[in-house]
C-alpha cells in the first residue's frame, strides 16, 4: 500500500511519554514515496510546504493514532503523559511532519515532539525554526540524504 508506513506504539513510563516509532525506508513502496517531492501547502491556506508523499504518510499516522481506542483511553487515564514521534530515514520525516500537523492542531492539547534520525528533508528552515515546535534531529557523519536540497 503506497504512502503506508509501519510503525508501533510503546510506552515510556519513566518519562511518561506515549512512544511511535515509524519504520524508515525498506520496501519498494517506500522508496515511490521518497520519490514523491512534489511539494504541497501543509493544509489548506498554509505558506509552509511539505513533500507530497512524506505529508500523505504523516497525515495517516496522525489519523490513525488518533483514532486507536487504546491510544484515546491511555492518554485519557494519563494526563500527565505526552507524545513522541520517532523514525529513521522516511520515517524520520513522517515523524517530524506528524509533529507538525499536532502542534499545529487546535483540539490537540497534548505535548508533543519529534526524534528522527537521518531524514530527509522535509520542512524549510523557517518552519523548522518555529518556537512551538519540539523537533531533534540525528545525522550520522556525512550521511547525503539529511544533506539533500529541500527545493
Amino acid at each position: 500500500d503506497l504512502e503506508r508506513l509501519h510503525y508501533y506504539v510503546a510506552i515510556d513510563r519513566i518519562r511518561k511519554k506515549l512512544v511511535v516509532a515509524i519504520r524508515g525506508t525498506m520496501s519498494f513502496q517506500d522508496m515511490a514515496t521518497d520519490a514523491r517531492q512534489k511539494y504541497v501547502p501543509l493544509h489548506e491556506g498554509s505558506d509552509y510546504v511539505v513533500p507530497e508523499g512524506f505529508l500523505n504518510c504523516a497525515k495517516r499516522i496522525v489519523r490513525e493514532v488518533k483514532e486507536l481506542k487504546s491510544v484515546r483511553s491511555f492518554l485519557d487515564e494519563n494526563k500527565d503523559y505526552g507524545v513522541v514521534f520517532t523514525g529513521h530515514s522516511l520515517g524520520g520525516s513522517a515523524s517530524i511532519i506528524c509533529t507538525i500537523l499536532l502542534t499545529l492542531d487546535k483540539s490537540w492539547s497534548i505535548d508533543v515532539s519529534a526524534y528522527s534520525v537521518g531524514p530527509p528533508p522535509c520542512v524549510s528552515k523557517d518552519m523548522s525554526t518555529q518556537e512551538n515546535l519540539k523537533l531533534y534531529s540525528v545525522v550520522f557523519r556525512d550521511d547525503i540524504v539529511p544533506r539533500m536540497c529541500l527545493h
